[in-house]
């Protein structure tokens, strides 16, 4: 049986890490770690996060959870089928593939995301904002 505390503590991981794989994701949530930044959409960056995500997924359906309280139950759930819609909008859903705007959207609107939301002084922002810039292909 897993204990509540390794399936959170593996969750919060695996949130992170999806947060630093996607910066301006991060941003609109929040989370200002990587708010120079974009996400890395190279088809190689692409494939290596997806094979992150099956790993993350068999890690937590491997978890045994007949001893969660039903709150913990209700979070597993709604944990794997975060993770199972990732999945599916990889394989399935190829927009990485079929969408050309969802590269543009990354790009402007990350940076229209740092202009608009007052979180820092905004030369910071624009620090942030010039970085997004220079990392567009």
């Amino acid at each position: 049986m897993t204990d509540e505390s390794t399936f959170y503590s593996r969750s919060e991981a695996w949130l992170a890490r999806l947060l630093e794989l996607s910066p301006v994701a991060a941003t609109q949530l929040g989370d200002h770690r990587w708010d120079g930044r974009l996400g890395d959409f190279s088809p190689e960056a692409l494939e290596s996060q997806h094979q992150e995500l099956l790993a993350a997924q068999a890690e937590l359906q491997a978890m045994d959870t007949t001893g969660f309280r039903l709150d913990a139950r209700i979070d597993y759930v709604l944990v794997v089928q975060i993770f199972k819609s990732f999945i599916r909008g990889y394989v399935k859903l190829q927009s990485h593939r079929r969408n050309p705007g969802g590269y543009l959207d990354e790009v402007m609107g990350g940076v229209v995301l740092l202009l608009l939301k007052e979180f820092a002084p905004l030369p910071d922002r624009l620090r942030s904002a010039l970085g997004r810039v220079r990392e567009a292909p």
